[in-house]
């Protein structure tokens, strides 16, 4: 399980790195709405496969199909 607080720090560095170089994707809302979705979703961590089986994993509990989307259309453009 990860802290709020560290959660809130990666996700600062990453957002802001990715502002500086090819979207505006840093705020304090953006951050603050990552952290309470990882809260909800994973508990912060403590469970990183989707409860019942289902395709979601990760602390955001994303499935494969939205995960190869973003890549596809967001992160490679």
């Amino acid at each position: 399980m990860i802290t709020p607080k560290s959660l809130r720090g990666i996700i600062r560095l990453s957002l802001q790195q990715i502002t500086t170089t090819r979207h505006p994707l840093w705020s304090l809302n953006a951050e603050e709405i990552l952290v309470m979705i990882a809260a909800h979703e994973s508990k912060m961590g403590k469970a990183i496969r989707q409860l019942g089986g289902g395709p979601g994993r990760g602390l955001w509990q994303v499935e494969i199909g939205t995960l190869e989307d973003n890549c596809k259309n967001f992160i490679n453009v």
